[in-house]
């Protein structure tokens, strides 16, 4: 929504011109895609939620916003200067049933419709009094994520590239799954502890 917000539509799509030309759209764009790579090089693996589908998701009482098949206990608001009213509701209800709003950079300032700008900061100003919401910059992102996504496995890589290793948690109702991927082309160690001291089953 924010990229579409701040997009120029004339003949040459000023607003994405990389080079010289680092528009406030070509800017946000590169520091949303190293958000990412700062998530999945540190083995968080994440879904990307538009506005549309966290209006359209529920909150659970434990405090997980659920939409589809998919329920987080976390989500983090990157570079949003432009959000809906009934999106900032939804996380607002999120954060007052125990579920952890991450903001990096921008903050919501502007709603989707003319002159919404009142409504979105009186929600952030109700927002700001919830104990499980966050202000960090990207560079300090990871202080923010640790503490709330809660693993019961960790995996270090001892030979091979930190960097091509992916790891992601999923879980179901039956078990849980760990799901490791070695994305580069060299031989790759990896060494994994159970936090409750179990020994778990790998399938290769």
């Amino acid at each position: 929504a924010t990229v579409q917000a701040l997009h120029d539509a004339d003949s040459d799509h000023s607003s994405t011109t990389g080079g010289s030309r680092q528009t406030r759209a070509y800017k946000l764009n590169t520091n949303f895609e190293n958000l990412c790579k700062n998530l999945l090089v540190n083995q968080y693996l994440f879904t990307v939620l538009d506005d549309e589908t966290i209006r359209a998701a529920t909150v659970t009482a434990d405090g997980r916003l659920v939409a589809g098949l998919g329920s987080y206990r976390v989500v983090i608001l990157g570079y949003a200067q432009y959000v809906s009213v009934e999106a900032l509701e939804k996380l607002t209800v999120f954060t007052e049933a125990g579920g952890t709003l991450i903001l990096v950079g921008d903050t919501p300032k502007h709603g989707l419709r003319l002159e919404q700008e009142d409504a979105i900061a009186a929600l952030m100003e109700k927002l700001s009094d919830q104990p499980t919401i966050k202000r960090y910059t990207a560079s300090r992102l990871l202080e923010a994520v640790a503490p709330v996504a809660h693993r019961d496995l960790t995996a270090t890589v001892t030979k091979g590239d930190q960097t091509n290793f992916l790891m992601a948690d999923f879980e179901a109702p039956d078990r849980d799954v760990t799901f490791l991927v070695n994305a580069g082309y060299t031989d790759t160690t990896v060494s994994l502890t159970y936090t409750d001291g179990y020994t778990g089953k790998a399938t290769l």
